[in-house]
């Protein structure tokens, strides 16, 4: 089962290298450790893992993932009547993203209204 370059699965690595599990490292705190999928990483890489395992753990025990040692502020989700939002881009830009990806989230909105709602 070793896939190339290591003893990853080849459906794993190829998982991982089309964003489909690429924030998993981040999440659980292992982007920086050796003989992984992920391989070792630069202060960067660890820095957004270190915010992203701190935004996490204060939004589940207090309901809100934001502070003041935090390096961007998490907007709350607030959908308006056009479907507008804003979300935090988990990288060491820390930049917020406005209507991210709006025209295939209404697609699905429709595709999921015309299943669904009745």
């Amino acid at each position: 089962m070793d896939g190339p370059g290591g003893f990853v699965p080849d459906q794993a690595r190829t998982l991982f290298d089309t964003g489909k599990i690429a924030h998993v490292p981040y999440i659980l705190g292992t982007n920086g450790d050796e003989g992984t999928l992920f391989g070792k990483t630069d202060r960067a890489s660890q820095a957004v893992s270190d915010a992203m395992n701190a935004y996490w753990a204060r939004f589940a025990s207090t309901g809100d993932p934001n502070a003041s040692s935090a390096p961007a502020v998490w907007p709350a989700f607030a959908s308006d009547a056009s479907d507008s939002d804003k979300r935090l881009q988990f990288d060491s830009g820390w930049e917020i993203l406005s209507d991210f990806r709006k025209e295939e989230c209404a697609f699905w909105r429709q595709q999921y209204d015309a299943a669904y709602a009745n």
